[in-house]
């Protein structure tokens, strides 16, 4: 088996919230993190959520301990839940996320990598 790009572990979430209403809606942070953490939970160990909350396209990535998480989340696709009127488009990372963020953009999970 060829060996994981170890991005592969974090997954790209576009469309989780609406750039406008995060600056102006302080608790919007948290709801985002809350409904991408949930879950996410739900298949495997998060290790880091971080929120890219001055991308327009409502950016948020989502780093999982093992690749096999990270890929059966994606597989998933929120179970079809739509978050700001749309569905969120998941993908896998392949190389390290390059977004854009203010300073209260990373959560880290129970363990840290």
């Amino acid at each position: 088996m060829a060996k994981k790009n170890k991005w592969a572990k974090v997954v790209i979430i576009k469309g989780m919230f609406d750039v406008n209403v995060m600056r102006t809606d302080p608790d919007n942070y948290d709801h985002v993190y809350e409904d991408t953490m949930e879950p996410a939970a739900k298949f495997g160990t998060v290790t880091k959520v971080t929120i890219w909350d001055l991308e327009p396209e409502g950016i948020v990535t989502v780093r999982f301990k093992e690749f096999e998480d990270a890929e059966a989340f994606v597989a998933n696709n929120f179970g079809g839940r739509k978050y700001n009127g749309s569905h969120p488009q998941l993908s896998l990372a392949e190389d390290k996320p390059r977004f854009k963020k203010s300073g209260r953009g990373d959560i880290f999970g129970s363990e840290s990598e």
